[in-house]
């Protein structure tokens, strides 16, 4: 499987072969031409899995590993922390889950993470109160937060954003497509 950000579009096109003389690439089929003119690298499929065969299991994972950006999703319910997980390990992310704010915030002091993902209402700890603590911790006061809730009035809205979340996402208007590039 090869992993894409985005598929632009679908042609027909005949692939020729680089021109002669051309110094050995191993991982080009050829080139083609696109519909506007613009000349594009068709890559080799087959080349493409041998080169991640050669590099061997464990640099391959660990390289993979590398790219992966690692998402918080902080969530009392289970229901809604797991469909969270899902959507976002199924986009590539990696993911840690907490079920509530004082255990997203210790596993924020003991694992690398790139977002926070946070319900508002939970027990204890809410998600607008962990975002201040997370705005207040050095090191940590730079670290994207989106928050994912049902409250949908202006007023939550402005809590949210003044506890100095990135984002705000109502439940009840959640697009995941829209959800994945907020992301």
């Amino acid at each position: 499987a090869v992993g894409v950000d985005e598929v632009l579009g679908q042609e027909e096109m005949v692939v020729r072969s680089v021109a002669a003389g051309t110094p050995p690439l191993e991982l080009v089929a050829g080139a083609t031409a696109i519909a506007d003119g613009t000349l594009v690298t068709v890559l080799e499929p087959a080349a493409l899995l041998d080169a991640m065969q050669e590099l061997g299991p464990a640099r391959a994972e660990s390289a993979t590993k590398a790219r992966r950006r690692t998402v918080l999703v902080v969530d009392d319910a289970l229901t809604t922390r797991s469909m969270l997980v899902s959507l976002l390990e199924r986009v590539g992310f990696r993911t840690l889950a907490a079920a509530d704010g004082e255990a997203g915030y210790a596993l924020l002091r003991s694992e690398p993470v790139d977002l926070v993902v946070s319900d508002v209402e939970m027990p204890g700890l809410d998600g607008v109160a962990l975002t201040r603590r997370i705005r207040a911790t050095a090191g940590m006061d730079r670290l994207p937060v989106i928050l994912v809730t049902s409250l949908a009035t202006a007023a939550d809205r402005a809590r949210g954003a003044e506890s100095g979340a990135n984002g705000y996402v109502v439940k009840s208007d959640f697009d995941p497509e829209a959800f994945v590039q907020m992301v």
